[in-house]
């Protein structure tokens, strides 16, 4: 069901994470079948089945969602192997516009941080190349930038932003 083929890593921890609130909802669903007062057995019970099938059910449709309504770039390592840049749309279809967001995450780190998140999609996303080993060039067309991290330092990479002029004919 998720298309673990191009997804990096770091975006899986959101799904890890709540398939643990899904397997500790049903352990805890099956250790309480000892309880003995059943005042306590049956509302406790009753709060580990909930908590499991929601998060089951919530985990389902984040799973669909991510197949169906996003893309990824392949990723771009930096020239010395250290850091890795990630480019992912979301497709919204008729409910908006697309998105893209970049993210940077250090060589063998779990978690990435983002440090661009625009209006975007397949044809026009933004374009990264890196200057060196620790500069990231973002090159962006839209001017609907929602979140930028620009001029700063993330995981050790600074992020430079380029938006080229528009042209007139």
């Amino acid at each position: 069901m998720l298309s673990l083929r191009r997804m990096d890593v770091s975006e899986v921890w959101p799904f890890v994470k709540l398939a643990a609130v899904v397997v500790l909802g049903g352990v805890a669903f099956w250790v309480l079948r000892r309880v003995r007062s059943g005042w306590v057995r049956i509302p406790a019970r009753l709060l580990a089945a909930g908590t499991t099938t929601i998060s089951f059910l919530v985990l389902v449709l984040f799973a669909v969602t991510e197949q169906g309504c996003s893309m990824r770039a392949p990723a771009l390592w930096s020239p010395d192997g250290g850091h890795l840049a990630l480019v992912r749309w979301g497709m919204q279809g008729a409910l908006g516009a697309d998105g893209a967001i970049v993210r940077v995450r250090p060589r063998g780190g779990w978690s990435s941080e983002i440090v661009f998140r625009g209006a975007g999609w397949a044809g026009s996303a933004p374009a990264l190349r890196w200057l060196d080993d620790t500069r990231l060039e973002i090159r962006y067309w839209d001017e609907r930038v929602y979140e930028h991290r620009c001029g700063e330092r993330v995981e050790g990479v600074e992020i430079v932003c380029v938006r080229p002029a528009p042209t007139s004919s």
